[in-house]
């Protein structure tokens, strides 16, 4: 991503305000009306913008009838026309020299904070960019790699909700993998949370939780050394009892990666210990029965 047009470095000041001034004369050349003075504060304050517009005007190959009009656009904010700054740039530069030389040191300073300060937004927008496109690549750590959103149950109806992840780039060994759930409402023991991540040559592995509790819920699995993962599946499933408590809300669905060290796990509560069952392999068919 860069910037819609590049403002002028000092070295092109002068260029562009005898560019300014060029135009100027074609557009008021051979009148012989009066002009009004415009003040040096305000010549001061006119100039940084009178350039930027010029810079854009250049790149945008723009006819000098319509680079009138712009000038004039602007000028008219202050009440001048484009034959009061032709001729007060013209006046300034034949007795004022000094100060002339001045606005351009002015006009220099302000368009290089300017163009700094756009530089700034342009590398935060390349960043914001760049990171889009890793996730849509599935090829980011520590955040969520699915389209989340709440989802919300009556007590006593089925639960059942799942994703399929297919990511761009290879997962390979070391890689750990978090399917995380956030509930509240009513009770969820008898919900279940699996995750299975299926590899490139053709097995697959499995972890389940076999109950939830309030709050956060995880299963995880880190990629065994010499395979690499082709698609990662998760599915929360179960039944919710009837209970006081009519609404129950996943409030939370993520999958998220981890390429480097992992951060410590998310510790349950200490009155409702999770039992952990070791990963294990399975084939589609397994796998089918055990759903």
């Amino acid at each position: 991503m860069s910037s819609r047009f590049t403002l002028p470095h000092r070295s092109l000041l002068k260029a562009l305000v005898l560019a300014l001034l060029l135009v100027g004369g074609s557009a008021c050349g051979g009148s012989k009306g009066k002009w009004k003075q415009i003040d040096l504060k305000t010549v001061k304050e006119l100039l940084p913008e009178m350039l930027t517009a010029e810079a854009s005007f250049n790149q945008r190959g723009l006819e000098d009838s319509l680079r009138i009009v712009g000038f004039q656009a602007i000028l008219s904010r202050y009440g001048y026309t484009l034959a009061d700054w032709d001729s007060s740039l013209v006046w300034y530069g034949r007795h004022q020299i000094v100060e002339y030389q001045k606005l351009y040191e002015h006009a220099a300073l302000v368009l290089e904070s300017r163009q700094a300060t756009l530089q700034v937004r342009v590398d935060s927008l390349d960043r914001i960019e760049r990171r889009r496109s890793l996730w849509e690549a599935h090829d980011i750590d520590s955040v969520n790699l699915l389209r989340d959103s709440a989802s919300r149950y009556l007590a006593g109806s089925y639960v059942e909700r799942s994703f399929a992840l297919e990511p761009s780039v290879s997962y390979t060994s070391g890689t750990e993998l978090r399917f995380i759930v956030r509930v509240s409402g009513a009770s969820p023991s008898a919900l279940q949370l699996q995750l299975r991540l299926q590899y490139a040559d053709s097995t697959q592995q499995a972890e389940t939780l076999p109950s939830l509790h309030p709050g956060l819920n995880q299963v995880a699995i880190t990629i065994p050394s010499g395979k690499t993962m082709r698609a990662a599946y998760g599915l929360l499933r179960g039944r919710l009892p009837k209970s006081k408590s009519p609404l129950f809300v996943v409030d939370s669905f993520s999958l998220v990666r981890y390429t480097g060290a992992a951060p410590e796990p998310t510790p349950t509560p200490a009155d409702e210990p999770q039992a952990e069952e070791p990963a294990t392999e399975l084939s589609g068919d397994d796998f089918a029965t055990a759903l």
